[in-house]
């Protein structure tokens, strides 16, 4: 028996709340280890403000030096506690999609209904993105030190060191020094991924009740996204950006997704037109960092996203879990 569901009719105070959930298990990226759904994030969404202040204690100098006991009435200096702030930013995205319903009659189907499955897939493709751009940013100017360059702007320069390997991903988990986990994800555009498969170092695991493969890189996770930045070199050839994450060191706050409807019943002289609206709202932080930026808008839009100057980071570079390998 077939049976109308969810997914099939445009019902937006039931159909809002399904498609933030769908979207929270349509992503690769934000369904891995990299990234961790933060209830106090995602409470703080649901009240005012674009940023969002997160303040903690930093940990205190562990290189300071004891002081001898002496039996006169010499003082110890006290190490001061220092509190640190991190920001995270708003995040905020509209998209409409409207329909004739005289295109409806015509075609014997609503477009509408065939959209509402998509929603949750074009949800997690927005956050992804805005993801991407965030790293982007970061890497633009507060974790420099945590960037690995070994590209080459040209073709006839490129070669076996240039391009993504074994060695450099190593070398690029040097800034992470003695915080150095084991179950880093590796974030890679496609073309990185085919270097990693031709390098014969990518094995397979099967990974939940669906039998998905998950690929993992000297073990760790890889996350493929062609979202990641690619560029033309300066000459010629192509330059990849990849991400090495530690586990939960972005944190997602996840608001409510709101999808509305509005019917014109005028329009089309008298046929009528809908719209079907969805609102999404949400945050991603990166642990050690924050926003100094000022939105030009009621949100940061992907390009403010990706520039360095809007952030900065509180903490030590290898506490923070990031690493970034420009490479060919």
């Amino acid at each position: 028996m077939a049976l109308t569901q969810i997914a099939d009719v445009v019902v937006p105070e039931v159909f809002g709340p399904y498609a933030g959930n769908l979207s929270l298990t349509s992503s690769a990226l934000i369904q891995s280890n990299a990234v961790s759904l933060d209830s106090e994030l995602s409470s703080k969404l649901a009240g005012g403000g674009s940023t969002f202040n997160m303040p903690s204690w930093a940990a205190p100098d562990a290189e300071a030096e004891y002081s001898l006991p002496t039996d006169d009435a010499t003082a110890i200096t006290p190490i001061k506690s220092s509190a640190i702030n991190e920001i995270a930013a708003r995040l905020l995205g509209n998209v409409a999609y409207s329909s004739s319903q005289l295109a409806a009659q015509l075609a014997g189907s609503d477009p509408h209904e065939a959209l509402a499955g998509h929603i949750a897939g074009i949800v997690a493709g927005k956050r992804q993105t805005m993801l991407i751009n965030q790293l982007t940013g970061l890497f633009a100017t507060a974790l420099t030190a945590s960037e690995s360059s070994i590209l080459s702007e040209s073709i006839a320069g490129q070669s076996a060191a240039t391009q993504f390997n074994s060695d450099t991903f190593v070398d690029a988990l040097a800034p992470f020094g003695d915080q150095l986990g084991q179950d880093y994800s590796i974030i890679v555009h496609s073309g990185i991924k085919a270097r990693m498969l031709k390098e014969g170092l990518i094995d397979f695991v099967s990974v939940g009740d669906a039998n998905l493969r998950m690929p993992l890189y000297l073990g760790h996770p890889v996350i493929v996204d062609d979202r990641c930045p690619s560029r033309a070199g300066t000459i010629d050839g192509l330059v990849y950006t990849s991400y090495v994450v530690a586990p939960g060191a972005i944190r997602m706050g996840a608001g409510n997704v709101e999808v509305a409807t509005d019917r014109d019943e005028l329009a089309g002289t008298g046929s009528g037109t809908e719209t079907l609206v969805v609102r999404d709202n949400f945050a991603f932080h990166a642990a050690g960092t924050k926003w100094t930026g000022t939105a030009a808008g009621a949100a940061p839009t992907a390009a403010e996203l990706a520039t360095g100057g809007n952030w900065a980071k509180v903490i030590d570079t290898k506490l923070i879990g990031l690493a970034s390998i420009e490479s060919n």
